[in-house]
């Protein structure tokens, strides 16, 4: 019998603090009551319209696009060109890869927004050098993608969690696991 686990949170009292922590519990459950505990704890989105880094990618597009539309940077094609396709593709991808049809593929795509993001950041210097921004709002724009990055990389980890093998363990250790 395959047994798989969910992890709950539970308050409890910290008797040195007299306050509550909260703490993970490793739980072994059946297969149906894993997929309930699964949608109940983990599930924390079901659109991409839902998933924060996908939000923020668009705040960042629209910043890129206010950028471009200054009159000193109209005239640099490549420029506009480059950075609004990365910007753009922040968001795309994590789009694409919400609506793929399992772990792998979403993760892949993630990886892709990721390095997008990454890429906006690197096109920020070159607008920041060519003064097409003030250093506040190259500061702005480039935490913003970073922390879009980083959104996205705990979202990569999430996945890979979810990804993992189910431990297996043996019928004899079930039932001592069961309360009595």
């Amino acid at each position: 019998m395959v047994v798989l686990y969910c992890y709950r949170t539970e308050k409890v009292a910290d008797r040195r603090e007299k306050s509550s922590i909260i703490k993970k519990k490793s739980v072994a459950l059946p297969f149906v009551e894993f997929l309930r505990c699964f949608t109940t704890y983990m599930t924390t989105f079901r659109t991409f319209e839902e998933i924060q880094a996908w939000q923020e990618s668009r705040k960042l597009v629209r910043s890129v696009r206010a950028i471009c539309k200054q009159e000193m940077v109209r005239k640099d094609f490549t420029f506009i060109d480059q950075i609004t396709r990365a910007a753009r593709s922040v968001s795309a991808n994590i789009a694409e890869g919400n609506d793929s049809l399992n772990v792998k593929d979403f993760v892949n795509f993630l990886g892709y927004a990721k390095r997008s993001a990454a890429e906006v950041r690197s096109h920020l210097y070159d607008a920041f050098d060519e003064k097409y921004i003030s250093k506040q709002e190259f500061d702005a724009l480039n935490l913003l993608a970073d922390r879009i990055g980083k959104m996205i990389a705990r979202l990569i980890q999430y996945l890979h969690s979810l990804h993992q093998k189910p431990k297996r363990i043996k019928n004899s250790q079930l039932a001592s696991t069961r309360n009595p």
